[in-house]
């Protein structure tokens, strides 16, 4: 068995981007991220009820992956080359494993005090990890618009090559 990349020649500079920094973003066009955010609205509703019954709890639903929101995104992917990008960068053909609603806040704090029972309290940097010998590849389509006060899922530039 030898595994095959998918061709990226149209894709080029975002591999580029990838096997140098470990990521690279691709801009949704336009419309999708609107489509795709009133599809998630029932999701949204349910996930907003548990954050109000459970604030500091992580919040997320799995997609019914024949459903027609999670049948959009994975074409969408496609199209977009992403697919075809990770596929490159992993040297062998990817697929979508799971598509999964995260509803983040500041309100959250599951991951804090893990370590209270040995008198260490939260640090800042408490959910940092590396999914070092993961096969997986994260990807990750913001429903909201981002910036500084409502900042992004963070990668450490380079750390895909500690």
């Amino acid at each position: 068995f030898a595994p095959s990349a998918p061709s990226v020649a149209k894709f080029d500079a975002r591999w580029q981007e990838m096997a140098r920094d470990g990521f690279t973003t691709v801009r949704l066009p336009v419309g999708v991220q609107s489509t795709w955010k009133q599809a998630a609205e029932p999701y949204r509703a349910e996930l907003l009820r548990r954050s109000a019954e459970r604030p500091g709890a992580r919040q997320w639903m799995a997609l019914d992956p024949y459903g027609s929101l999670a049948r959009s995104l994975a074409r969408q992917l496609q199209a977009m080359g992403v697919l075809q990008i990770v596929g490159a960068y992993r040297g062998l053909a990817m697929e979508i494993d799971h598509i999964a609603i995260h509803y983040s806040h500041d309100r959250q704090n599951w991951f804090a005090d893990c370590y209270a029972d040995q008198g260490l309290s939260t640090g800042p940097l408490a959910y940092l990890h590396n999914d070092y010998g993961s096969h997986n590849v994260k990807a990750l389509c913001y429903l909201d618009e981002i910036g500084p006060e409502n900042g992004p899922f963070v990668y450490a530039r380079g750390s895909h090559a500690w």
